[in-house]
């Protein structure tokens, strides 16, 4: 399973996604995330990232949040509520 996301830097440093999280409203966190791609986004500029999930259907169900983190000290990251699945 996947969702994919239109990330869009509005900060003055390059983001560079290096990992994410998907946390349920039990605050349990499904593990095994993949995020791609790793590539930076300049300032100004968007990029679609892609956050797979290694989980049947069944596990997955449900309303998230998904949490990115960047690799930049100081950038901070990016918290997306409601995200659905399947």
């Amino acid at each position: 399973m996947a969702v994919a996301v239109e990330l869009r830097n509005l900060g003055t440093v390059t983001w560079t996604p290096t990992g994410a999280a998907l946390v349920g409203a039990k605050r349990e966190e499904l593990t095994g995330l993949k995020v791609s791609p790793l590539e930076s986004i300049p300032p100004g500029t968007s990029r679609r990232i892609v956050v797979e999930l290694d989980a049947a259907e069944s596990e997955a169900r449900g309303s998230y949040t998904l949490k990115l983190w960047a690799g930049e000290a100081g950038t901070g990251g990016v918290t997306l509520d409601g995200v659905m699945f399947p």
